[in-house]
């Protein structure tokens, strides 16, 4: 746990060299702009989708009439309001799918040549194939995207909203960056010795980082900090198991 920590904080020290500032706000403005752009264009289909679902799905029963007369609500206002949030739910992962995935396959590689200065005497040892990387991209992405449709009836459960979102985006993490950095630098046996070791050491970074999500404005250094925390733990422990 101390090393996660210490992963971490030295990542933040990271953010501030100047080839980090300069990629840092490239993935996530890079999804907002086509997320963005996409959603402005298809925002009226999208909406009408939501609200069928809504409608049909979740009020297929009448109102009570004491929640009509107090607060004016109808079946059809309240279908709207939900299909204006399923809306945004759907949007929201596309965003950081897109972010995420746009770091792994275009920045890590950077990331990689930044760390080398701290483990000068690591051997490449992997293929670093990038048709490997996009595939795992695309699996990943599809694990996720599922998962999260899968899990958005639990998000009316108080606490539920919080935690499904960062065990979903600390598990897109893990899976992406941890396979970018292992594919560069492993051999098969190590990659299967690392993840049998530190699955679980994975994930947990994965939803520590991802806990930036719950602060809007930091969302921007996300995708930069988490593949920085990855590739410093990653290495770190890579570079013990072969001292061993």
């Amino acid at each position: 746990m101390t090393r996660l920590l210490g992963a971490f904080f030295r990542s933040i020290l990271d953010l501030f060299h100047p080839k980090m500032l300069l990629l840092l706000l490239v993935p996530p403005l890079l999804a907002l702009f086509v997320w963005g752009g996409l959603g402005y264009v298809f925002w009226d289909e999208l909406l009408a989708f939501s609200h069928s679902f809504a409608s049909k799905f979740l009020f297929s029963q009448e109102m009570p009439r004491w929640m009509v007369e107090w607060f004016s609500l109808t079946p059809e206002a309240v279908a709207t309001g939900i299909a204006v949030v399923m809306a945004l739910l759907f949007l929201l992962p596309m965003i950081v799918l897109t972010s995420i995935g746009i770091t792994s396959v275009v920045v890590m590689p950077i990331v990689l040549s930044y760390m080398q200065r701290y483990y000068p005497g690591l051997e490449r040892r992997g293929k670093g194939i990038l048709r490997a990387s996009i595939r795992n991209l695309i699996k990943s992405s599809l694990i996720y995207i599922v998962l999260w449709v899968v899990s958005l009836p639990f998000w009316m459960i108080p606490g539920f909203s919080v935690a499904l979102p960062l065990l979903l985006n600390g598990y897109l993490n893990y899976r992406l960056f941890v396979f970018d950095i292992l594919a560069e630098y492993s051999t098969p046996r190590e990659i299967q010795v690392i993840m049998n070791r530190k699955r679980v050491d994975f994930l947990l970074l994965g939803v520590l980082t991802s806990a930036l999500f719950l602060i809007p404005p930091l969302f921007l250094i996300l995708p930069i900090f988490s593949a920085l925390c990855f590739a410093r733990y990653t290495l770190l422990e890579l570079q013990d198991l072969r001292a061993r």
